[in-house]
């Protein structure tokens, strides 16, 4: 594999899954860091420079097996939020993945979980979960695929839970949601229609904003205006089938989120005052859940150009 990993141990813990590998793409310097832990993307530097990192995490974060990394990519399934009866964003995001370290290469990573003991104790299914990450200077390409392994049919919620940096939330727009009808998870889940050019956010924010990819081949679009001049473009769509080869778009969704003053404040995992430079925009399968027969593939794929 032509990953390259650094290891950076944090203080009282020398536990292999808690080390944050970064992997380099040869031809441009760009980096990604990722952790096993979740298997979350942590920071996509397209410069190779950490004052440029795309993707935002909290100063406050726990690097602890069993517990979710605040920022970057964390990975919600088989449950989003608390829409159901398993834990808050399901498992994935607390379990320990592995590197598949023969699908690696030159700005490639691919890390992937299966069911065990514990996530059947929890949800029981069985499962593969991989995730492919492509990535250079200009281009980060996240792909979530879930494999049906076991004998029945299965049916899930799966969301790329992305935090991006920005440089004061007061100059953030969200561009490309106009016309999408949305249930506010602040005003009691009560259905929107987004009816401005741009979304601006002047307080706490949760929107699940539905069918913002709509089958059968239209794929979703957000534009993130950061401040600063620094534009996020953001592509994503849903797909499922027997195989790759016959893959079917679906429709997906995608959730926006900040948490502003009040809800920072209460949250351990975060600073009180980061909800001034992260904003989350979140494609997945959230009110169009997804549907697997037993072998039958599921992908969500998130593409981030700068």
């Amino acid at each position: 594999c032509l990953c390259l990993c650094l290891v950076l141990v944090f203080e009282m813990s020398d536990c292999e899954n808690e080390k944050k590998c970064v992997a380099v793409h040869e031809g441009s310097g760009a980096t990604l860091g990722y952790y096993l832990l979740g298997g979350t993307v942590v920071s996509w530097c397209p410069s190779g420079k950490e004052e440029d990192d795309v993707f935002f995490v909290s100063e406050h974060t726990v690097i602890k097996e069993g517990k979710a990394i605040r920022g970057g990519i964390p990975i919600a399934f088989p449950q989003f939020s608390g829409d159901g009866p398993l834990p808050n964003h399901g498992f994935a995001r607390t379990a320990v993945w592995t590197k598949e370290a023969d699908k690696c290469g030159d700005g490639v990573v691919v890390l992937s979980l299966k069911d065990n003991e514990t996530t059947l104790g929890i949800w029981d299914h069985p499962f593969l979960l991989q995730l492919k990450i492509e990535f250079d200077n200009t281009q980060c390409s996240t792909t979530l695929s879930v494999t049906n392994t076991g004998g029945d049919a299965i049916e899930f919620q799966a969301l790329l839970h992305t935090y991006y940096r920005v440089a004061d939330i007061n100059a953030v727009k969200v561009d490309g949601l106009k016309g999408l009808k949305f249930l506010d998870k602040v005003r009691d889940f009560n259905e929107f229609e987004h009816t401005e050019d741009s979304l601006i956010v002047n307080g706490e924010t949760d929107r699940i904003f539905k069918e913002a990819s709509p089958a059968p081949s239209a794929k979703g679009h957000a534009l993130l205006n950061c401040g600063s001049k620094k534009l996020r473009d953001i592509v994503f769509w849903a797909e499922t089938g027997a195989d790759e080869a016959s893959m079917q778009q679906i429709t997906s969704d995608v959730v926006v989120w900040n948490p502003w003053v009040e809800k920072a404040m209460s949250m351990g995992d975060f600073g009180d005052e980061e909800y001034g430079t992260m904003i989350c925009v979140e494609p997945g399968c959230v009110k169009n859940k997804a549907s697997l027969q037993p072998a039958h593939i599921f992908n969500i794929h998130q593409v981030v150009t700068v």
